[in-house]
C-alpha cells in the first residue's frame, strides 16, 4: 500500500522516483511505479508485487539492507542519533549531545533527515544503534538500524502529542523507550506557515488554542510545537 497525498501547505506531491532504490528490492518489475507522472497525488493507492517469501516486517528489512549492499560490519557500533527537525524541534538538542558525549559516547551525531537524499537518510538509520527524536514520520527510518538497536521517541501527551513507535519499533526488532517533553513551546511560525498559509494568528487567538483541546490538525498547535528534554533523562 503507497500513499502520498499534499500535507499542510505543501503545493504538490513528490516525484515518485526518489523512492526507486526501495521499490526495485523487494520487485524487479517497478515499472508501474516508475511511470507515475512526477507530481501525482493520492490518498491510497494497492499495487501487486511479485512474492518475496517475505513474511516478517524484519526479515523484510534485512532484505532491503542486503539488496542495496549496505554492510553493516563496516559502520560504527554504538553511534547515536539525535534527529533535529524544522518543526517540533529539540531546543536542547546541544546540550543532550554534549551530555552524552560526557558519558562516554563517542559517536553522536545531530540530523535533520529533511536535508538529506532518500539514500543518505537510509545509510544514518543503518548505521546507528540508537535514534533520539520527537515524535513524527521521520523516526520510520529506525527500522532500518541493526537488530536491537534502541528507538528513544520524544512525546507530550499531556497536550495532544502522543507516542506512537512502540509497536513498530518492536515488531522490527528494536527496543524502545519512550520519553516525555520537560517543556513544550507552541511555535506559531510553524503553525502559521502549515496551517493557516502565513497568516498571523492574533494574540486572543492564540490564548483560546493554548487553552482548547484540539478538534482536528487544523487548531492542534501542539503539533508544530517545540521541545526541551532533559538530557539526564535521555542518557
Amino acid at each position: 500500500v503507497v500513499y502520498r497525498y499534499p500535507r499542510w501547505g505543501e503545493p504538490a506531491c513528490d516525484d515518485t522516483a526518489r523512492y526507486d532504490m526501495f521499490i526495485k528490492t523487494l520487485a524487479r518489475d517497478h515499472l508501474w511505479f516508475r511511470s507515475i507522472p512526477s507530481g501525482t497525488c493520492y490518498r491510497y493507492a494497492v499495487f501487486g508485487l511479485p512474492s518475496t517469501g517475505l513474511s516478517q516486517p524484519r526479515a523484510t528489512v534485512e532484505h532491503v539492507v542486503q539488496k542495496l549492499n549496505f554492510n553493516r560490519s563496516n559502520s560504527i557500533t554504538k553511534r547515536i542519533t539525535l534527529v533535529q527537525r524544522k518543526k517540533r524541534r529539540i531546543l536542547n538538542i546541544e546540550t543532550i549531545k554534549e551530555t552524552l558525549i560526557k558519558k562516554g559516547f563517542k559517536e553522536v551525531q545531530i540530523v535533520d533527515f529533511a536535508d538529506l537524499s532518500i539514500e543518505g537518510q537510509f545509510q544514518i538509520a543503518a548505521s546507528s544503534s540508537v535514534m533520539v527524536g520527537v515524535q513524527g514520520a521521520g523516526l520510520q527510518w529506525a527500522i532500518f538500524m541493526p537488530p536491537d538497536s534502541v528507538l528513544v521517541e520524544i512525546a507530550w501527551p499531556n497536550l495532544h502529542w502522543n507516542h506512537y513507535y512502540n509497536n513498530i519499533a518492536l515488531k522490527n526488532g528494536l527496543k524502545y523507550l519512550a520519553i516525555n517533553a520537560t517543556r513544550v513551546h507552541p511555535n506559531w511560525s510553524a503553525y502559521e506557515k502549515n496551517i493557516r498559509n502565513g497568516s498571523e494568528v492574533s494574540a486572543q487567538e492564540k490564548d483560546y488554542l493554548i487553552k482548547a483541546t484540539p478538534k482536528s490538525v487544523a487548531d492542534n498547535i501542539w503539533k508544530f510545537a517545540d521541545v526541551t528534554v532533559d538530557s539526564d533523562v535521555v542518557v
